[in-house]
């Protein structure tokens, strides 16, 4: 898999040459984790070829599964938490690498106990919980200088993941905000840095 990946990085590259004439912010291709590998490779080579790039693009999902936390909800939270510190220290460490700002193009919780449980959920979490894990992650991202701009992902009624993940949806299909979505829309409101994209939205496939 990695190997095919770094074979597209020079088609990227060179693909990417006709936004130069566009005169607009130019990111990179977004990585689906925060693993710098590729995002290395790919930031070099544009380096190399004189490729101009503005922004760096990823996605950030905390994924959490509740089979491992015998202790219930507050372990569950605990271990949020250690996740949520992971993540400002992988963009921290992204930003000091390549100097650029970050956008992080998609991101939310979601209920994740690996390949062996593909149905993983949340069915045994309160929502208060589920809440309260999604606003830590949009605190991050409304408060770390080194990101630029967010946008959450939201599961729509249609998306494969849609039962599993639902509790951290912002709003309905209908476009009506959910209570966390109210909850997240007066965190930001209240902030003096408000970053948040148009929030993202699947409705098949994907994440």
């Amino acid at each position: 898999m990695q190997t095919g990946v770094n074979r597209l990085i020079p088609e990227l590259v060179a693909g990417m040459r006709v936004l130069e004439r566009m005169r607009i912010p130019i990111g990179s291709p977004a990585a689906v984790n925060l693993a710098p590998e590729w995002m290395d490779s790919f930031l070099e080579m544009s380096r190399a070829q004189g490729q101009r790039i503005d922004f760096v693009a990823v996605h950030v999902y905390v994924g959490l599964c509740p089979r491992h936390f015998g202790g219930g909800e507050r372990d569950l939270r605990n271990a949020a938490m250690r996740k949520v510190l992971q993540v400002r220290q992988q963009l921290e460490a992204l930003h000091k690498s390549h100097g650029k700002p970050i956008w992080v193009t998609e991101t939310n919780v979601r209920p994740d106990c690996g390949p062996a449980h593909p149905g993983a959920n949340w069915s045994s979490v309160g929502d208060a919980t589920v809440h309260a894990i999604t606003e830590m992650l949009v605190r991050l991202m409304e408060d770390l200088p080194v990101v630029a701009r967010y946008a959450p992902f939201n599961w729509h009624s249609s998306h494969p993941r849609f039962a599993q993940a639902r509790a951290a949806n912002l709003w309905t299909d209908s476009g009506e905000l959910t209570p966390l979505g109210s909850r997240i829309a007066q965190l930001v409101a209240n902030g003096n840095r408000v970053r948040m994209l148009a929030a993202s939205q699947r409705a098949v496939g994907g994440v």
